[in-house]
């Protein structure tokens, strides 16, 4: 089942509880599991034809992810400072903006298999 077919479910989803799949996560969807019918009704929404295996295997991805989201919803988060990097040691990535020396354009095509006026040499992939 490819990765959109998963996230148009979840925007189905979102559609028919009529909220974005953000606010999805603290609707009441999250305390019941969806049934097998309720991946049909969706996927019919999303203009999806699936096949009972990919039900089958919807409904139990989908049911965990909601699982997943509901445990997070009943974490205690009281005293936790909120942030937006986890990683405490990062440091700053930026630089000044500066010329520095650099190869010239034929050092850099220099390894190329073929090159030509200072350019590598591709094969065409796009008929004109």
């Amino acid at each position: 089942m490819p990765h959109i077919a998963f996230r148009t479910l979840i925007a189905g989803i979102s559609l028919m509880y009529n909220c974005t799949s953000h606010e999805l996560v603290h609707k009441e969807v999250c305390m019941s599991q969806l049934t097998g019918k309720d991946i049909v009704s969706i996927a019919n929404i999303s203009r999806l034809g699936l096949s009972d295996e990919e039900i089958d295997i919807l409904t139990g991805h989908i049911n965990t992810l909601l699982e997943n989201a509901q445990e997070m919803i009943a974490t205690n988060t009281d005293g936790v400072e909120p942030t937006t990097q986890i990683i405490t040691s990062a440091v700053n990535g930026f630089r000044r903006d500066e010329i520095l020396p650099s190869f010239t354009a034929q050092q850099a095509t220099a390894n190329g298999p073929q090159v030509a006026e200072n350019c590598f040499v591709v094969p065409r992939v796009v008929d004109t």
